[in-house]
C-alpha cells in the first residue's frame, strides 16, 4: 500500500520492539544492528530516491520512540508501559 508517516513510525518502531520481546540478549543485538546499520539506511535512501523527506523523519522518530520506552515497568497482563513520541 501506500505509504504513510504513521505507518512508518509504527513500522519501524515494532521491529525493535518485536525482535525485545522475542529474542535472547545475544541475538537482540544481533537484530538491533541489523536494523540500524542495514534496513534504516536502505529505508533512507528509498524515501530519498522517492523524495518522502515525511517518512524519513517517521523512521528516525519510531527508532527514538523505541529507545525512550519504558520497558522496565511491566503492567498486570504483560503488556509494556508505553512512553513514547508520537509521529
Amino acid at each position: 500500500g501506500v505509504d504513510s508517516p504513521l505507518k512508518v513510525f509504527f513500522m519501524m518502531r515494532s521491529r525493535f520492539l518485536f525482535a525485545y520481546r522475542n529474542r535472547n540478549w545475544m541475538e537482540r543485538k544481533i537484530c538491533f544492528l541489523y536494523l540500524l546499520l542495514l534496513v534504516f539506511p536502505r529505508d533512507c535512501f528509498k524515501y530519498l530516491f522517492n523524495r518522502r523527506f515525511d517518512l524519513i523523519l517517521a523512521s528516525i522518530k519510531g527508532i527514538l520512540s523505541y529507545f525512550m520506552m519504558n520497558k522496565t515497568e511491566k503492567l498486570d497482563n504483560n503488556e509494556f508501559k508505553f512512553s513514547y513520541l508520537w509521529p
